[in-house]
């Protein structure tokens, strides 16, 4: 028989800190979801203004636009979308850092023409909305030599932060811990840019949401008086 062992406050503390973890994470878990839901709902309320506007796919598209006059349109409007930062480093920005934007500008103007795409052929015939039925695309090997990678995969993405398996074996800072959020970090590594953006922006929410909801400390765990 092992040896009986009286409960003491060390044993208390612990408890205290698995049921603060488990609490947190559960949170963070509902928090992204929620986020996720909401992102999700936002686009698809905004691309059926511009369906309803008259806006075409292409464009949004510099070689298939009606015209380059409203190319240059729709590229300046994403551009004011922008935060004013990043509106300064269009207009004043050099190197580097004018790149990243322009690139950022680049990836909403194709997932805005995507999105309008979409729409377009299903109004068409070309396409049906049973999305669960879409083929899957194999990742490249990781260093088990397995793809463990399964459901709906963009066949357009590139990979822009290197291999599987060296996204695998990425320095993360040292205060990420949690198993599940590494996973994720460096699952986001193999999106493309517009990919990468969506993300951030689901992020935003579900950490905006995260905050305004504070886990129980361990104190409120023991039931003492901070």
């Amino acid at each position: 028989m092992p040896k009986q062992v009286k409960i003491n406050t060390t044993h208390k503390a612990i408890a205290a800190i698995v049921t603060e973890s488990t609490a947190t994470l559960l949170k963070s878990e509902a928090a992204l979801a929620r986020a996720a839901q909401k992102v999700e709902t936002q686009n698809v309320s905004f691309v059926q203004q511009l369906v309803d506007a008259g806006a075409k796919s292409a464009d949004f598209k510099a070689s298939t636009a009606s015209s380059a006059a409203v190319y240059v349109l729709y590229k300046s409007a994403v551009e004011k979308g922008q935060s004013a930062t990043d509106q300064r480093i269009l207009a004043k920005g050099k190197g580097e850092e004018k790149r990243k934007v322009q690139q950022r500008v680049g990836a909403r103007m194709g997932a805005i023409g995507k999105a309008l795409a979409r729409r377009e052929d299903l109004a068409s015939g070309k396409a049906t909305d049973k999305r669960t039925k879409a083929a899957k695309v194999a990742k490249p090997k990781t260093a088990a030599g397995k793809d463990t990678q399964t459901g709906n995969v963009s066949t357009d993405t590139e990979v822009e932060s290197g291999t599987a398996t060296e996204a695998k074996s990425s320095v993360l800072p040292p205060q990420i811990r949690d198993p599940r959020l590494v996973k994720m970090l460096n699952t986001v590594a193999q999106y493309d840019l517009s990919g990468q953006a969506r993300f951030v922006e689901i992020m935003a929410v579900a950490i905006e949401a995260y905050n305004k909801e504070p886990a129980p400390t361990i104190e409120s765990s023991l039931g003492l008086k901070k």
